[in-house]
């Protein structure tokens, strides 16, 4: 955290994530309870995005991306 950033800074964008993450499982859980998708992908696509997600920046954390691209 930077001097001049207050405690608080990264509230609002981890609010954002919470949002999308929580109506993105809502939407789907109603086009699944609606018969849009099929409940296979629909009950496992948030949280496969989230896990691919998760996995891009832990690779890039531990810099596993540069490696793989010599």
């Amino acid at each position: 955290i930077k001097p001049r950033q207050g405690r608080y800074t990264m509230l609002f964008p981890l609010t954002l994530l919470f949002a999308a993450i929580f109506y993105g499982g809502n939407i789907c859980r109603t086009l699944v309870a609606n018969g849009s998708i099929p409940i296979t992908p629909g009950v496992w696509s948030v949280p496969i995005l989230m896990s691919i997600g998760m996995l891009f920046f832990i690779a890039r954390d531990f810099s596993l991306l540069r490696k793989l691209s010599r």
